[in-house]
Order: structure tokens, then sequence, then C-alpha cells
């Protein structure tokens, strides 16, 4: 079945023909569901695939909505709190195989001897202390496997990204995997030609 794709203009005109019941005119304005209701509703919703897994705002709304969504959803939660009691049911809910971001216990595999702190450091230093996404500079910088293999400790496959950067990354790994290989190739070949000149174009120091 195809979807259908409605105007601007005849969005506008199904608003101006239904009733508005946004904010304080919905009849169900500041009321909750009862116990009953709600396990009625998860009981219904059991074993149905959801539409919305494993998919992006961008995908389910479109950029431009995407933006405006995200925005509203950040600006609901700004002066409120949670209290111990409902973080720790969070996180038990989420914890291990019950987290969306579970695969497989990738995260409690071991990295390769050559992963230490020289070698962060140098990754570090070439990347010039700033992520190499957004261009934050003067924050925590993780230094990040490309693809995604704890093992391969190259300095192709490594680069550094502030930790919102870093934590993005664990979303649509295919993708994050393809888009900074292709940004680490052009680099270190800048990178590569950039130290060839400077070696060439260094002064000569006299051994004694």
């Amino acid at each position: 079945m195809k979807k259908r794709i409605f105007s601007k203009e005849h969005i506008k005109n199904l608003k101006l023909n239904h009733a508005d019941i946004s904010g304080e005119k919905n009849p169900f304005y500041n009321k909750k569901h009862k116990r009953k209701s709600l396990k009625k509703m998860r009981i219904a919703k059991l074993g149905k695939p959801s539409k919305l897994k494993n998919r992006t705002y961008e995908e389910i709304y479109g950029v431009e909505k995407a933006i405006r969504q995200k925005k509203k959803r950040s600006e609901s939660h700004i002066g409120k709190t949670t209290s111990e009691k409902t973080r720790e049911k969070m996180s038990k809910a989420l914890r291990g195989e019950k987290s969306y971001l579970w695969m497989s216990g990738k995260s409690f595999e071991k990295y390769g001897k050559e992963f230490n702190n020289w070698l962060k450091k140098k990754i570090r230093k070439r990347d010039n202390y700033t992520c190499q996404y957004c261009g934050k500079r003067n924050c925590d910088l993780y230094v990040h496997h490309i693809d995604y293999n704890k093992t391969n400790n190259s300095e192709e496959n490594l680069i550094s990204l502030c930790g919102s950067c870093h934590t993005t990354t664990n979303h649509n790994r295919r993708l994050w995997g393809d888009l900074l290989s292709c940004f680490m190739s052009r680099k270190i070949n800048e990178y590569n030609y950039n130290e060839e000149w400077a070696f060439v174009n260094a002064p000569i120091v006299s051994i004694k």
C-alpha cells in the first residue's frame, strides 16, 4: 500500500475543517488513565511489533518536524526531576539484555594490549585535541574504534570524539562506521603529507 503524501495546503485545510482539541480544549486534558485501562492497553499491544522501533525521528517525521519534536521533548523536561526510586526502576528495566542498545554483550569484550594511554594520547594529539565530528575543544575526548572492533588498534581505525558524539555513534553503527572511515582516510593522507614535509623542511640538528 502506497503512503499518501499531503500538500501543505491540504494539511492546512484539514486543520481548519476539524475542531481544535489542543491543550485545555482536549477532553482528556489534566486527566490520567486508570491502572485497569493501562493494563488493558498494555495487553492489547503485547506481541505486536512496534512501528517506531529502531527508527530515528528523521525517518518517522521528516527532518523539519524531527527538529521541532526533539526541541518540544527537551523543553518538556526542563525543571523536572525524577526520584531515586524511579531512577533505580528505570535502570533495572533497561539493564543488560533489556536495553535497546544491547549488542550481545559486546561491551564486555576486552581491548587489545596496544590500546593503552600512550596510544590514546598520540591519537588525541594527532587530532589536535578536538572532536573530529562537531569540532568541540577543551573537553574530555574519547578514542573511538571506527569499525567497532576493539582489537583493531591501527591509527587509521581510531578517532577522537567528545562525549555526546561518542554516545551518538552507538546508534546506526554501519552508517557511522562508513562515515568516519571515509573521513579518516582523507585525514590520514593529509596528516602523512604534512609529516613528510615537516621532516624535509626540518632544521638539521648536529649530533655531538
